[in-house]
């Protein structure tokens, strides 16, 4: 979202000073001093609040405030029906059951692989024995110092990418987005019938109320900055694994911009077919 945000403001400028309009560009430029210091703050927001706002404890033996960056870039890598053969790890393990493409048992086994060919022991990887273990992780066996963990996987991901490039883009590239489509058109996230209609009923009510002599840029930028959005809203789950979870507000984005757009676009036909019967109309016989 503060990608999508940030983005949109400087094409915004960018091309108003393209086409050479300068008080465009200048009034686009004031227009985007609030939204810029908005994106400024929550990136500020991001490096500050945990170097100052986290409890002590949660940074204790070797934690890292933003946990497992390298760890969802493995998962996401891996989200390839190739996986058994490619990087060894199974569609079911015998201990565990099915492993889906999103889950982080994908990156645990690797990093336990790796530990094995590097001749390591695992304990000093692991976080010491507490009772409140199981608000970390499904398992005391990956209950990690993520510092240290983050690290190994960070060179098993790199490797990875190294060694099968063209499996990484197809995972990120193909598959992801693949299952993406299949969660908005398939899966939970398609609507009843009677919500469609709903949708459909307001869509043409709010295309006739704006027949009239009204400025719709500010809602065709606002239509287009949702889908812009929504683009920027799915980089979660293509850097992490495709899941229901992490497609909730690209859901609502993506029907929150094509109805804007849906509205704008039935508006024009409405007017274009009146404007062809005036046309008739004045035809002399």
């Amino acid at each position: 979202m503060v990608v999508g945000l940030g983005l949109w403001v400087v094409a915004r400028v960018a091309v108003s000073m393209l086409r050479n309009d300068r008080h465009t560009a200048r009034t686009m430029a004031h227009q985007a001093i609030v939204p810029g210091a908005l994106v400024g703050f929550v990136l500020a927001a991001l490096v500050l609040y945990p170097k100052f706002a986290l409890d002590p404890q949660y940074l204790k033996q070797d934690e890292t405030e933003y946990r497992t960056f390298w760890h969802h870039l493995l998962v996401a890598a891996n989200f390839n029906p190739a996986r058994p053969e490619v990087a060894g790890v199974p569609v079911e393990d015998p201990e565990f059951g099915q492993i889906p493409g999103y889950g982080d048992l994908i990156a645990y086994l690797l990093f336990e692989k790796e530990i094995a060919r590097r001749g390591e022991n695992l304990s000093p990887y692991l976080l010491d024995d507490e009772a409140g273990w199981p608000q970390r992780t499904s398992h005391r066996r990956f209950d990690y110092k993520w510092g240290l963990y983050e690290g190994v996987v960070k060179s098993v991901f790199l490797r990875l990418v190294a060694e099968h490039p063209l499996y990484v883009l197809e995972s990120i590239f193909f598959y992801e987005p693949l299952a993406i489509v299949k969660e908005f058109f398939t899966g939970q996230f398609v609507p009843p019938a009677s919500a469609l209609l709903v949708v459909a009923a307001a869509i043409m009510i709010c295309a006739l109320a704006l027949l009239g002599p009204v400025n719709l840029a500010g809602a065709a930028a606002l239509a287009w900055a949702a889908l812009m959005f929504f683009a920027m809203s799915l980089l979660p789950a293509l850097a992490s694994g495709v899941m229901p979870l992490r497609l909730v507000e690209p859901a609502f984005l993506l029907y929150a911009g094509t109805s804007l757009l849906g509205v704008l676009i039935l508006r024009r036909l409405i007017l274009a077919a009146i404007g062809r019967l005036r046309r008739r109309r004045s035809v002399p016989i």
